[in-house]
């Protein structure tokens, strides 16, 4: 039997929506505040390492299964989203400070 159904509330129990649902709405809360002051490049980088650590962790965690044709895809098109995001970066002067315009 899975984690989540030893209870028998499944994921409607409140430690799972505490403990799984409440960091994703803080994350969610935190990426909206800093939005207008941060670099877009830190935001990509790191919302994409936060999709793929976490759907490592419901392979881990929850005893889902790996589609590799799915995830595997879906991971590829990420990482060459956040690298395009990463390449399209001005490189001109590392000296100069940053200025958003």
């Amino acid at each position: 039997m899975k984690i989540a159904h030893r209870d028998g509330k499944g994921f409607l129990s409140f430690r799972w929506i505490l403990a799984g649902f409440g960091p994703v709405i803080l994350a969610s809360i935190g990426h909206v505040v800093v939005l207008p002051f941060a670099d877009m490049t830190l935001l990509a980088t790191s919302c994409s390492t936060a999709i793929i650590i976490s759907a490592f962790l419901s392979i881990v965690l929850l005893g889902e299964r790996l589609q590799c044709m799915y995830d595997a895809s879906a991971a590829t098109c990420i990482f060459i989203g956040t690298m395009l995001t990463v390449l399209q970066m001005r490189h001109d002067d590392p000296e100069k400070p940053y200025d958003r315009e």
